[in-house]
């Protein structure tokens, strides 16, 4: 459970607790009068009261702890994001003095460069690992890989464009 779902159960508790003496001797004493309500409310009354302000307090703690992860969150901090999610980097470059690029290798084809500008997230790209031979199908215009020699597609021999 999260922080804030824990702060909100714990007031909820702690109006749950604050309303029992009250029950209690509504449920005791109904139709016998309003001092006879008093009296037995004032004797019920102390242990609940310290219980439920603790539990409000307690409630209160976590809610505005949340609320201030929360906020840190909001402000950008898309470096702690990424990190979080992704892991670290195969490699860091700092291009300028407030512009950082992230390398990640997915697998042996293709790299993704992550670029952030003053620690937010500006643009991600999906490069390809392969280098381009310049061969390329007269047919269907489809660049070759390194090595090959003849385009997968339609057996025709690849050409220097």
């Amino acid at each position: 459970m999260t922080k804030r779902g824990v702060g909100v159960s714990l007031c909820c508790l702690a109006a749950f607790i604050f309303s029992i003496p009250y029950f209690a001797v509504a449920i005791s004493l109904s139709g016998k009068g309003s001092t006879y309500f008093m009296n037995h409310f004032n004797n019920i009354c102390g242990m609940p009261m310290g219980v439920s302000f603790c539990v409000l307090v307690a409630g209160i703690v976590y809610l505005c702890k949340a609320e201030k992860k929360w906020a840190k969150l909001q402000k950008g901090d898309s470096l702690g994001k990424i990190f979080c999610v992704l892991g670290k980097p195969t490699s860091k470059k700092r291009e300028a003095k407030n512009e950082e690029i992230w390398v990640y290798d997915s697998d042996q084809t293709i790299r993704r460069a992550i670029t952030f500008h003053n620690g937010f997230l500006e643009k991600i790209e999906t490069i390809s690992k392969q280098e381009k031979t310049g061969l390329v199908c007269p047919k269907c215009k489809r660049s070759g890989d390194p090595g090959e020699r003849f385009c997968k597609e339609d057996g025709e021999m690849l050409v220097f464009e």
